[in-house]
Order: structure tokens, then sequence, then C-alpha cells
């Protein structure tokens, strides 16, 4: 797996912070399933199947973890994505995870070109 990771310091606005990581990748991005954290313990979760328009639910409550799938990305036909999101008291955080094997098609150095790019866009 390739993980990138982002931490917010500010609590001030979860929802926008996510829109512009999200499209910082790609702007056509489809949730397929996620799952929160109902409790500060992780006790209780709560699961969403199918295509997922609301997002708030994960954003507003505790831990959250989504599977989403970038289409038509960077000359890849399907890039599935995990992400997970963390919350604390003074920060946030979004960590996405990507198969090696769905990059199978591009070098290493093509890979680590294609992220970069994708980093260094405006969020």
């Amino acid at each position: 797996m390739i993980h990138l990771g982002f931490i917010f310091e500010e609590m001030y606005d979860m929802e926008n912070a996510i829109r512009k990581v999200l499209d910082a990748f790609h702007t056509d991005i489809q949730c397929l399933r996620f799952s929160y954290a109902r409790d500060a313990e992780g006790s209780h979760w709560v699961v969403e199947e199918g295509l997922v328009k609301d997002w708030r639910p994960m954003l507003t409550n505790y831990y959250g973890n989504a599977s989403l799938v970038l289409t038509a990305y960077q000359g890849l036909t399907i890039l599935p994505v995990r992400m997970t999101i963390e919350k604390e008291q003074d920060c946030f955080g979004f960590q996405f995870g990507f198969r090696e094997e769905s990059l199978i098609p591009l070098t290493i150095d093509q890979q680590e070109v294609m992220f970069m790019k994708d980093m260094q866009k405006d969020c």
C-alpha cells in the first residue's frame, strides 16, 4: 500500500478540507462505502453502503473509513482508494491508501511524479 496523509491543525471546516484534498486528486470521485464511529472509543460503528452522496455523518462523528474509486485517473481506468479519518481535540487528519498493484501500469518514477503533481496543485 502507498499511503498519503494530511493533517489539519484547525478544526473549523472539515467538510471543506476533505473536498479540497479529494479535488486535488480528481474531481470525479465515487464513494462506494463508508463507516464512522459514533463514540470516541470506537465501539459503535455505522456503515453506509452504495454510492454515498452525503459525507457529513462521517465527518461530524469520530473516526471514519471510506472506500473510494477515482475514475479515469492519470490514464488508469479505475483506481480504488481507502480513506481514513482521525480526529483529535485540536486537529484532524486524512490518510489515503492506494494499492500498489492498481498502479502496476506505471513505473515507480511515474507514480511519484503523478502524486507530486497532484500535491502541488492549489488546494
